[in-house]
């Protein structure tokens, strides 16, 4: 019995060490490849991408979200845009020095240092045109630059997209003068129905700050054409575009990105068009993705982006299976076990292949609003039933 009880205990031993060594060389595995290079994918539009930066206070607002609700609010924008490829031209890095210092990262988090996009920094503008004008606000703790691939696509086909960090809703925010703003800064409690309203002001507080730089000849803003405007977000960001359009009539058309809706725009509705791309996830789909719905019920969501879409005459909605909430970031490149073993049955589609259908969607629908043109790849669908909404599964 003793010699039975040792050799059991050396088994057990033996499983504990096997089990030590497998998670072990799994998190070194995982810090490796958080230490690799990854370029994104190249844009597929027939325009080179530059990108600029730009910060200004919008003195006709308080900052209801800073710790002293009596400040002034201030902005800090990212714009990729059709540029013209000079021999001198140079490839942004993916984030500043001074971003990369900032930002706060886990030990198996993407090295961001080690990431390469296509963005030249600060390249002439394409040509003398004026590009249709999208607004993009990032979805809640996220950077615009996490969405760099999916922009500078949609950028490549010819439109200027000014991508919003908001403060106290992006998590790291390095402006010119040095001084930094975090989103764990705010000493204000987060109500999703008051900063939906905050972030749509601050949409607008780009275009009013574009078309007045864009009427006084600025050498820069004079190649986007605030006439042909529009709005579209990821995740909160959706919310945000959505209000936004509710607001200002500016914008003529605008896209939520898998965002559930929040705010007086969910019974006000928008009455220009509107395309929900939403992620239509099954429960395995669930169990890998990262919620969507940590701040308010599944249940809930879905009943108030009924009632928007109820009250939006112009709203399509769209499916799309296998999404997962995240992957249109450019998360959807990076290294996690369960995502790549996800992809690996079926349960998800890759970064490369949502990045592409979002890019596809975002561009017809404001090639038909903002260009008055059909994509030639037929990506929308004509809507059935009432003529207002759809609801189907991509190809």
């Amino acid at each position: 019995m003793p010699d039975r009880r040792a050799y059991a205990l050396k088994i057990a031993r033996a499983l504990i060490v096997a089990v030590i060594v497998v998670v072990g060389g799994a998190k070194a595995f995982g810090v490796w490849e958080a230490r690799r290079a990854r370029t994104l994918p190249a844009p597929t539009g027939p325009f080179a991408v530059g990108r600029r930066s730009f910060a200004w206070r919008d003195t006709t607002r308080a900052d209801l979200l800073a710790p002293d609700p009596s400040s002034v609010r201030e902005l800090f924008v990212w714009v990729w845009y059709p540029a013209r490829a000079t021999p001198d031209a140079v490839v942004a890095d993916y984030l500043p020095p001074a971003w990369l210092a900032a930002v706060r990262r886990t030990p198996r988090g993407q090295r961001l240092d080690r990431v390469h996009s296509h963005s030249l920094d600060g390249a002439p503008a394409a040509s003398d045109s004026a590009y249709p004008l999208l607004v993009f606000s990032p979805g809640l703790g996220n950077m615009p630059t996490n969405y760099t691939a999916l922009l500078e696509d949609v950028a490549s086909h010819g439109y200027m997209v000014v991508a919003v960090a908001h403060p106290y809703s992006t998590t790291d925010i390095v402006f010119p003068d040095g001084h930094i703003v975090r989103d764990a800064d705010s000493r204000q409690p987060l109500r999703l129905n008051r900063a939906v309203t905050v972030l749509a002001a601050d949409l607008i507080s780009v275009l009013d700050h574009v078309a007045h730089e864009h009427d006084r000849g600025d050498a820069f803003f004079v190649h986007a054409d605030p006439q042909r405007a529009g709005a579209f977000g990821h995740s909160f960001g959706g919310a945000s575009a959505a209000q936004a359009l509710a607001n200002d009539a500016r914008f003529r058309a605008g896209v939520d990105i898998d965002g559930t809706i929040f705010g007086p725009v969910l019974r006000k509705g928008v009455a220009q068009p509107f395309l929900m791309l939403m992620a239509d996830l099954d429960v395995a789909q669930r169990l890998i993705s990262k919620p969507k719905f940590a701040l308010i019920s599944q249940r809930d969501a879905r009943i108030g982006e009924d009632v928007f879409v109820s009250h939006s005459p112009r709203t399509s909605w769209l499916n799309i299976s296998g999404w997962t909430h995240m992957n249109v970031a450019d998360e959807g490149f990076y290294y996690a076990p369960q995502h790549r073993l996800a992809e690996l049955f079926g349960m998800r589609r890759t970064g490369a292949e949502t990045q592409r259908i979002a890019s596809a969607y975002v561009r017809a629908f404001f090639e038909r609003h903002l260009k008055g043109s059909e994509s030639p790849a037929h990506e929308l669908d004509r809507p059935s039933g009432d003529g207002r909404t759809w609801v189907r599964r991509s190809p």
